[in-house]
């Protein structure tokens, strides 16, 4: 019976491995926002970011990723997500990196919430665990544990000294000095096939490091996969009326031109 629950335990293993959406759905728990805990099954725009970050793997080149988003869209939530589960099951560094204080902190609190409502089975043992640190112990096969960082951009020592395989930076169009800080972290991820670079934010004017480099993408002029995330794609951004009719009469010609053009509900 051991040695079944043994070849049970690693075929998991070996599933969630490979098929993150399960692993995700099975393992891992997010906060609503009601502030129930529930697994993380994928909304339409966290499905469309996976999608851009799988076929990035099949082709074997290094992951980048650099998303135009609406607010409240779930794209950091899957950035952190795919974090752990890289640091899980190919034991790394990585980095999460955000505009300001109470933003890092918010994201490094949604990998702590991942951990904490993991089956004890599946927790794995903690070297450090801080509020910018979550470090993992030494494997059974000596791997390396691997450890979730985080850190404010714009502060002395935001990724100094750090090489990690994996990175997510959120809310880079509001960074200050963001050509500068955004230079030093991507220098420092390895361009190997392995490696991960989630960029998400949302808009901030015509111009800057973010903007151009959206749209360098957009272009197909750079490393990085271009994703919009709109709005208009997320059900709670929808409410119901109580008379659809009487709503569809009263709209002008100029809203129904954009509920035409943008197949609006």
């Amino acid at each position: 019976l051991e040695n079944w629950k043994a070849i049970d335990r690693q075929v998991t293993e070996e599933l969630w491995a490979k098929d993150r959406q399960r692993y995700f759905r099975e393992c891992l728990r997010i906060q609503d926002e009601h502030g129930h805990i529930i697994p993380l099954e994928l909304n339409k725009n966290q499905r469309q970011v996976q999608e851009k970050i799988d076929a990035q793997k099949k082709a074997g080149v290094p992951v980048r990723i650099i998303i135009l988003k609406g607010r409240k869209a779930g794209t950091s939530t899957l950035g952190e997500a795919e974090l752990f589960h890289a640091v899980r099951f190919h034991p790394a560094d990585a980095l999460v990196v955000a505009h300001d204080v109470a933003t890092t902190e918010y994201l490094f609190s949604i990998t702590q919430r991942f951990y904490a409502n993991l089956d004890k089975a599946d927790q794995l043992a903690l070297e450090a665990s801080n509020r910018r640190e979550l470090h993992f112990s030494r494997r059974a096969d000596g791997r390396e544990g691997g450890r979730i960082l985080i850190a404010t951009a714009g502060t002395k020592t935001a990724g100094r000294g750090f090489t990690p395989l994996y990175l997510h930076c959120s809310e880079p169009p509001y960074y200050e000095n963001a050509e500068e800080v955004m230079l030093a972290l991507l220098n420092s991820v390895p361009s190997t096939p392995e490696s991960m670079v989630i960029l998400e934010g949302t808009a901030n004017m015509a111009g800057g490091w973010f903007y151009e480099q959206y749209w360098k993408a957009k272009r197909g002029a750079s490393a990085f996969e271009a994703v919009f995330v709109c709005w208009k794609d997320l059900e709670k951004y929808a409410l119901r009326v109580s008379d659809p009719a009487r709503f569809q009469s009263n709209l002008s010609s100029l809203e129904r031109a954009l509920q035409a053009k943008h197949s609006l509900s």
